[in-house]
């Protein structure tokens, strides 16, 4: 599947119930507006050598368990600090991981996906290669999460990066972790079950989610790194 790319698609601060976006649908090339589709990693190394780009090796695999998985997100986070926003996507096999909620609510007004550490858990997450300046450009988009690297199967090799919440994962005082879903049935479940979030949720002050989140108990640390 190939497919034009604008900084206005996918726009989660004007429609943060969207959250996380359209993500690529496997592995492919960012370049020019469009995102297109690869056969296979020998066919995408095929195509950054033909544009002149940075080879695979060149670049750092982080992981996307959120928006970072959506090609106009990273479109825009590039091109609005203007670094180069051309951006191999790859998939890659997790171990030992699973996706849910970060303990906070974004200045956008969604509650972002932050992965957490389950054993035996195998998860195929995509993975965004990244030069050194991009990598820079999108830490600084990050405050809320913390870059580490974990085990991953990713074009023979055993590691990746990965963004951890510095919040914590959301989770009921005694129960599961709750497992990445729409912020429609997110919101619900917490209006539900966590006393006092409608009022935090209102509250302009990003903070007051996490504050809440914490102080009932419904933030885990993520046993990540």
């Amino acid at each position: 599947m190939n497919y034009d790319v604008t900084v206005t698609d996918d726009n989660l601060s004007a429609r943060p119930q969207d959250y996380p976006g359209r993500p690529v649908p496997g592995i492919g090339l960012l370049l020019d507006g469009r995102f297109s589709t690869a056969k296979g990693v020998d066919d995408l190394t095929t195509a950054l050598r033909r544009h002149g780009l940075t080879d695979l090796a060149g670049r750092t695999a982080v992981l996307a368990v959120g928006s970072n998985a959506c090609a106009a997100v990273i479109l825009r986070k590039l091109e609005s600090v203007g670094v180069d926003s051309a951006v191999p996507f790859l998939t890659g096999a997790a171990t030992d991981i699973s996706v849910g909620h970060s303990a906070h609510r974004s200045v956008a007004g969604f509650i972002p996906a932050a992965p957490y550490a389950t054993v035996g858990a195998r998860r195929i997450l995509t993975a965004t290669m990244f030069t050194g300046d991009q990598l820079a450009a999108i830490d600084a988009t990050e405050p809320n999460y913390r870059r580490i690297t974990v085990a991953c199967d990713l074009r023979g090799e055993g590691r990746a990066e990965l963004y951890v919440s510095r919040w914590g994962i959301i989770a009921p005082p005694g129960g599961s972790v709750l497992p990445l879903m729409s912020q429609a049935e997110l919101f619900d479940r917490l209006s539900e079950g966590c006393r006092g979030f409608g009022q935090a949720r209102a509250d302009p002050d990003p903070r007051a989610v996490a504050d809440l989140l914490d102080e009932q108990g419904w933030a885990r640390d993520s046993g990540l790194g």
